[in-house]
């Protein structure tokens, strides 16, 4: 069989061959036809960015193969003022060329760019991943939170007379009964409370490399973020490994829990502050990175105002004012990505 293309110099065959490559050629003149009829549409527009949601060849492919209607935006610009028609023409010509292949039963290698809806397949995947990275990483933040506020009500409430304002964090922490500077320590469930360093440890650094997947771009804001947030997980590790009691005092140990103690504290601060740089490509709100930055100083404040300050406000409730920033800013984190699907909004984004 031969199929001759009118109007050509010599009236040469286009093509020679069987019914499957006919078939082949008649494919690609359908998708070239419906492409060519969209830029006509598009070219009457009055210029303005627009969503497709026509019942077009690719939704159709999408219900028949998911069974159900996915909708995606498209964005088209308009060609320039007097280009007219052959503006569309150039758009159709400048087509990228075929780079890889699929069979299809019955029928010869096909271009796997003109199967309808292969592009909108690959950015549904990624919208979904993205969105799965974006839900992970709240959950992760919300575990967090939790895993700090539920073992330190354990242990406050097995401690005789522990005070929030007057008694330190890492009081509750202490394997034995001792004194500091004056404060008595009886923590008879310290193990509770160092598992729950150690567990947020886990929660908040897994937190913080998930969310990086739901990003469709990584930059140097994002490298301080992650940066700060393993500090503070590796702060939180050092902290329930070595205590501030008397006996760590005595051997010199202490200075390991004054390193885990600034680097959980700095680093939580840090992420805070930069997270709303580093979390912007996933369509945050407008009040997500004043907030970080404000929980985030005020957390530095405090602890900088805990080690040389004058002494105004009793010590446990100014140390927990540079912890409950990071903690606060965890909760307003995963609730933002809970609600407005982070993952979703980011490629949304980046597409545009």
């Amino acid at each position: 069989m031969t199929i001759k293309l009118r109007g050509s110099a010599d009236n040469a065959p286009l093509v020679r061959g069987g019914p499957a490559q006919v078939l082949e050629v008649l494919q690609l003149l359908d998708v070239l036809r419906s492409h060519a009829s969209r830029l006509a549409r598009i070219g009457n527009h009055d210029g303005r960015f627009r969503r497709s949601d026509q019942h077009s060849d690719f939704t159709a492919y999408f219900r028949r193969r998911q069974r159900r209607l996915l909708r995606f935006p498209t964005t088209f610009r308009r060609p320039a003022i007097g280009a007219g028609r052959a503006a569309d023409h150039r758009a159709v010509a400048e087509t990228k060329a075929p780079t890889s292949t699929y069979r299809q039963p019955g029928l010869s290698t096909v271009d796997r760019s003109e199967r309808p809806g292969n592009s909108l397949m690959r950015s549904t995947s990624r919208t979904v991943a993205a969105d799965w990275a974006a839900r992970m990483a709240a959950l992760c933040w919300l575990g967090t939170a939790f895993s700090y506020f539920i073992p330190e009500t354990i242990a406050a409430l097995a401690f005789r007379g522990y005070s929030f304002s007057t008694h330190m964090i890492s009081d509750l922490g202490i394997p034995y009964p001792t004194v500091i500077d004056g404060r008595s320590i009886d923590s008879p469930l310290a193990s509770v409370m160092n598992a729950g360093f150690v567990v947020q440890a886990l929660f908040f650094a897994s937190a913080a490399v998930i969310v990086g997947r739901a990003l469709p771009r990584r930059g140097p804001a994002y490298a301080v973020f992650l940066g700060a947030a393993l500090a503070d997980a590796l702060g939180l590790v050092l902290i329930a490994l070595f205590h501030s009691g008397t006996r760590e005092i005595a051997d010199g140990t202490i200075i390991w829990h004054m390193v885990g103690a600034s680097l959980s504290i700095l680093g939580g601060n840090i992420v805070a502050i930069s997270s709303g740089f580093a979390l912007a490509p996933l369509g945050m709100p407008r009040v997500y990175r004043p907030a970080g930055i404000v929980l985030g100083l005020f957390g530095i404040g405090s602890i900088l105002f805990l080690v040389a300050g004058p002494g105004w406000f009793p010590a446990g409730a100014v140390e927990r004012a540079s912890v409950y920033t990071i903690t606060v800013w965890e909760l307003m984190t995963a609730a933002f990505l809970l609600s407005r699907r982070g993952g979703l909004n980011s490629l949304a984004k980046g597409r545009a």
